[in-house]
């Protein structure tokens, strides 16, 4: 999950980026037969990043929902 991140510049400053992961991973492995971003949007409401407008967050895990299998996210 963290390459996604790494490369859809889903880091910013740290603060949110624990949670944000470990979300994206939940949401991964619940939502892996329908990776488009409203469930995405939906499930990341509660974690508060300050830094963007969620956007290349979003984009990180569809990244990381295409490109691996849901057992590989977790690694």
């Amino acid at each position: 999950m963290q390459a996604p991140f790494r490369s859809n510049l889903g880091l910013q400053c740290g603060c949110c980026t624990p949670s944000m992961i470990m979300s994206a991973i939940d949401i991964v492995h619940r939502h892996s037969d329908k990776s488009d971003e409203e469930p995405i949007c939906h499930e990341l409401q509660g974690n508060i990043c300050r830094c963007t407008g969620y956007h290349n967050i979003v984009k990180s895990v569809l990244g990381a929902a295409g490109r691996r299998t849901v057992s590989q996210v977790a690694e």
